[in-house]
This record gives structure tokens, C-alpha cells and sequence, in this order.
């Protein structure tokens, strides 16, 4: 059979694909929510509700979906994702209030949750060692053009064929990547269209399993240091990006009064910033590696380097300049990018490619939840002092170089788990 030249690159756009028709789903409802608002009147805490319904369900399905791809396998655990958060973005249609608009969300966190264990466990069986922060930065890249796309795309279509074309159309898209996913994904070690040099590249640096690995459980993660480096990563930095990703409109509005459609090209210019930082920055800790730095050295390097520059963030809770402040934001989130595609190669470095899933779950869900009290807090920071957003602007600065500092001290050399 006739195999296709740089298969891993196929491969790593088909996820792209995927992740970007997942973020793109997720944000529909938020756009249209002025209009569900109205339709059905609903309040803002009927709205929040809606929202935490879909957070605590993902958080929670983050902590399971992981591990049952890591079971069955990415090719049907990723498929089956996709069929079950484009039949459940679909069923928004039918919902008519605010509880039946928390139940098909919950339905929707339950399809969205493994896509992100299942696309980094497919990163780390078919990306080298070499190139997984680079590939890690495309399909991150992926999730940012979603971010782009929706508020560019759903608000039209909702005001020439009512709210439910977004949810319909988003979700059609999700059932047409079925087929391609099915057809281009297996794994590297017995897939009919890879070339045999490709594969020995792929394989080159995977480790044998131990001979303790088929009787290791997903409790046993929990004893390595390793994983508890890891989730430190996530746990620090999910409250910084929450903040950018769900505060941005209102603190463009609190600060300089932009509101409405007027915060388009603000919003889109952060999520367009990021989108950059996906790619280029997917590529820091890889010249590293080329320059000669160790493994330890480059990825550390390369999140040390995030975390001293993310400190700029906090000047925009200074400036009077939207402009000025929106640029400092999306060279913020520029960073996060960077940040986020170098934890994902230090993920496959330190675990094994059959365990990935579980350890993303875990890292997820802790992230998840560690996002949700951030978002309390700052809720109750801004309901005691108004237009106060200093304070987060300050965590957001300071907590990667945390983060860089508590990865060292749990992994001081990213030491691989040695008995999975």
C-alpha cells in the first residue's frame, strides 16, 4: 500500500482541525446568550448557572475521560468525542430555559472533555522528542482560531438565521471531521500509510515498557513526583488564563467603557496575538534542543523565559490606553501559549505515551478547578472593590515564575517515570 510522506504532519492538522471545531463550539453560547437572554428571560444568575453546569461537568468528566482513553485507545476515544459534542451542540436547539439549557451543556462537557487528553496522548505517540512543543504550538494554534473565529462568525449568523444556526452549523462541522479522523489516525507502530523511516523516527526515543507496567493503575500515578509537577503547572497557570479568556470583555468595559460589538476587533486582536504565540512559541524550547542545551535545560529555560517576561501583564491595570492594555493582554496570552506548548512536551517526556491521557485528566481537572475558585475570588474582589483589577493582574504576572519553581523542586532534572 501506498504510504503518505510526513504522516505525523497530516495528523497533528487533523487535530488541529478538531480542536478548533471544539473551542468553536464551546464559545457559541456565550455570543448568543444576550439573545437567549431576552428570548427567554432569563437573569444573569440563571446564565451563570448555565456556565457552572458545563465547568463542574467538565472538571469532573476531565478526572474520567482521561483515563478511558488512555483504555480504548485515541483513534476511538477521540472519534467518539467528536460524535458525542456534535450531536450534543446540535440539541441546543431544542432547549428552551435555563434548565434545559444546563442539561444539554453538561451533555456538551461530557463530548468535549477527552478531546484535550485524547490530543495530547496522540501527540505523544507520533511526535519526537524533538518537535512535540512544535506540534503542541500547531494544534494550540488551533484552539486560538476557534477563539478568532467565533465572534467573527456566530453573531452574523445569529442576526440572518436566528441563535440556533450557530449551534447547527458548529455542530455539522464536528460530524464532518468523522470520517477523516477514522481514515488518518492509527497508531505509528501499525499504521498502513506510514513509511518505515518515518516510524523509526517516531519510535526512536520511546521507552520500553517495565515490566511493572500492565499491573500499574491510575492510582499509582498519583505516587510520582512527576505528575505532581505537572498538575502544579496547571494549577498555577488555569486561574491566569481563565481571567484573560472570561474577563477580558468586562474589564474592557469596566476600564474604558467599550462594550458591545465595539469590543470585536479588541477581543479578536488577543485571541489573534495568542494564535501567533501557538506557533512561534510551540518552536522556543526546540532550538534549545538544537543548540545543544539538555532536555532539562531547554524546556526549564523555556518556561523560566515565559515567567520573567509575563510580569508586563500587570502594567495593563495602569495605562489609560485600551490599545496599549490590549497589547500587553495578548502579549500575555502570546506567553501562555508558549508556556502551554512547552508543558505539554515536558508531559510526554516525563510519562509514557500509554498513560498520557490519565495524567492530562488529572492535570485538567485539578486546572479546572483551580480556574473556578480563581473565578470566585475575583468575583468577590470586584464585588468589594469595583473595577479593582489589580490584584489579578498581579497573579497573572507572578505565577508562572511559581509554577517554573515548583516544577523544579518536584522534578529537578524531568527525570522519565521509570515504572510505568
Amino acid at each position: 500500500m501506498k504510504t503518505i510522506p510526513n504522516l505525523r504532519w497530516w495528523i497533528f492538522g487533523t487535530l488541529l482541525l478538531v480542536n478548533l471545531v471544539n473551542n468553536l463550539d464551546r464559545q457559541v453560547l456565550g455570543l448568543v446568550a444576550p439573545t437567549l437572554q431576552k428570548e427567554f428571560d432569563w437573569g444573569d444568575l440563571g446564565f451563570a448557572r448555565v456556565v457552572a453546569a458545563f465547568q463542574i461537568s467538565f472538571a469532573i468528566m476531565n478526572l474520567i475521560s482521561g483515563r478511558l482513553v488512555d483504555r480504548i485507545g485515541v483513534r476511538l476515544g477521540l472519534g467518539f468525542a467528536i460524535l458525542w459534542f456534535s450531536i450534543a451542540q446540535i440539541l441546543h436547539v431544542l432547549a428552551r430555559g435555563a434548565i434545559s439549557f444546563g442539561f444539554v451543556r453538561v451533555g456538551l462537557a461530557f463530548g468535549e472533555a477527552p478531546v484535550y487528553p485524547a490530543t495530547l496522548k496522540a501527540l505523544a505517540e507520533w511526535a519526537p522528542q524533538s518537535e512535540r512543543s512544535v506540534a503542541a504550538g500547531l494544534v494550540h494554534f488551533g484552539v486560538m482560531l476557534g477563539a478568532i473565529a467565533a465572534p467573527l462568525c456566530i453573531p452574523w449568523a445569529t442576526v440572518n438565521w436566528g441563535w440556533q444556526s450557530g449551534f447547527i452549523v458548529t455542530g455539522l462541522l464536528g460530524f464532518m471531521l468523522l470520517l477523516p479522523w477514522f481514515y488518518i489516525y492509527d497508531k505509528p507502530e501499525t499504521h498502513r500509510l506510514i513509511g518505515d523511516q518515518e516510524r523509526a523516527l517516531i519510535l526512536a526515543d520511546r521507552r520500553a515498557p517495565s515490566v511493572n507496567a500492565q499491573h500499574a493503575s491510575w492510582l499509582s500515578l498519583f505516587k510520582h513526583r512527576q505528575l505532581w509537577g505537572y498538575v502544579a503547572l496547571q494549577a498555577f497557570v488555569n486561574p491566569a488564563w481563565w481571567f484573560i479568556v472570561y474577563w477580558l470583555p468586562k474589564f474592557l468595559g469596566d476600564a474604558f467603557g467599550i462594550k458591545g460589538v465595539a469590543m470585536t476587533p479588541y477581543v479578536t486582536a488577543v485571541y489573534g496575538i495568542a494564535a501567533v504565540g501557538a506557533i512561534v512559541g510551540g518552536r522556543l524550547s526546540g532550538q534549545f534542543l538544537r543548540r545543544g542545551y539538555s532536555l532539562n535545560q531547554a524546556r526549564k529555560f523555556s518556561l523560566l523565559l515565559c515567567g520573567l517576561c509575563m510580569p508586563m501583564v500587570i502594567i495593563a491595570a495602569f495605562t489609560k490606553s485600551a490599545w496599549l492594555a490590549v497589547l500587553l493582554i495578548g502579549f500575555a496570552a502570546f506567553i501562555h501559549q508558549t508556556w502551554t506548548t512547552t508543558g505539554v512536551a515536558i508531559l510526554a517526556d516525563l510519562f509514557p505515551p500509554r498513560t498520557v491521557a490519565s495524567v492530562v485528566g488529572i492535570g485538567s481537572f485539578i486546572g479546572s478547578i483551580a480556574g473556578v475558585l480563581g473565578a470566585e475570588l475575583t468575583g468577590r474582589i470586584l464585588a468589594a472593590s469595583p473595577g479593582n483589577y489589580l490584584p489579578m493582574f498581579l497573579f497573572a504576572g507572578f505565577t508562572y515564575l511559581f509554577a517554573t519553581l515548583t516544577l523544579h523542586l518536584l522534578s529537578p532534572r524531568l527525570a522519565p517515570v521509570s515504572d510505568l
